[in-house]
């Protein structure tokens, strides 16, 4: 016993010891990013107690917890199903019941990415023709990026835009060919890469085939080769501004789904 000047008793006295129990969230609930097709999960932990009860609740859809115990932890996994096509953004929050108390987490955020789409100004573009490309993705924090291949080749001649959530890349490529056009779309937020194909086709006048001399009042034969893919396509010669005669048409099968017409002149050749 210590006293101190005025007599007063200065003894420490100690309680014993008793526990003290922490409930709530150990990994608290966070931010999600998944594609469309893959089904996104939920993922937390709370303190257990006997007769503890969880509940998430999400705005679109529908979602199912499992608990897995694991000692003073329970570990928490949700599925969560029905999400219409529409949509792309859930948001969501749980709770933890205790006996004497409840504990809300945050709202937290569940991002959809969409699969690219790849778009052309048609599918059939008439020769000398400039074709408009675009891919178009949407993404969350993290740009996306993108890398064309026209016929195989790659090319870096596009331009981009983006606003919001939504990331478009642009390729405008002159159509002297049938193009096969390659894009691939790298994904910052969720990792990976989708590929998307496509191809443009040409139709009109490819050219004009024939002898590039002719001697006077010889014959000659000229043939105007012409793709289509219409059941006819009807060819109108021409002379210094003349209408010449009818020409003879004959076609072959386009192995594109239409046909290469030969529109053959047969002449004399006058000075």
């Amino acid at each position: 016993i210590r006293l101190d000047l005025a007599g007063r008793d200065l003894t420490d006295y100690q309680s014993n010891y008793a526990s003290l129990d922490l409930l709530g969230f150990v990994d608290t609930v966070s931010d999600i990013v998944v594609k469309r097709d893959v089904t996104p999960h939920i993922k937390f932990s709370v303190r257990s107690q006997e007769g503890v009860l969880v509940e998430c609740t999400v705005s679109e859809g529908l979602v199912a917890m499992e608990a897995v115990e694991t000692g003073d932890v329970v570990q928490y996994v949700g599925e969560v199903s029905g999400i219409p096509v529409h949509v792309s953004e859930i948001q969501y929050s749980c709770i933890a019941r205790y006996a004497e108390t409840t504990i809300s987490s945050h709202y937290a955020i569940i991002s959809i990415i969409d699969e690219p789409t790849l778009t052309t100004t048609s599918t059939y573009m008439l020769y000398g023709s400039i074709a408009t490309l675009a891919v178009s993705v949407n993404y969350v924090s993290s740009l996306p990026e993108v890398h064309w291949r026209v016929n195989q080749d790659a090319t870096i001649q596009s331009s981009v835009s983006y606003s919001g959530t939504r990331y478009t890349s642009y390729l405008m490529w002159p159509v002297t060919e049938d193009i096969e056009i390659e894009t691939t779309v790298h994904h910052s937020d969720i990792g990976g890469f989708t590929k998307q194909q496509a191809s443009v086709y040409t139709y009109g006048v490819q050219g004009i085939e024939g002898p590039e001399t002719a001697t006077i009042d010889g014959n000659y034969n000229l043939t105007c080769v012409v793709t289509a893919f219409t059941e006819h396509a009807d060819v109108t010669w021409f002379k210094d501004g003349v209408e010449l005669m009818p020409a003879v048409t004959s076609y072959e099968d386009d192995q594109r789904g239409g046909l290469r017409y030969l529109h053959l002149l047969c002449g004399v050749f006058r000075q």
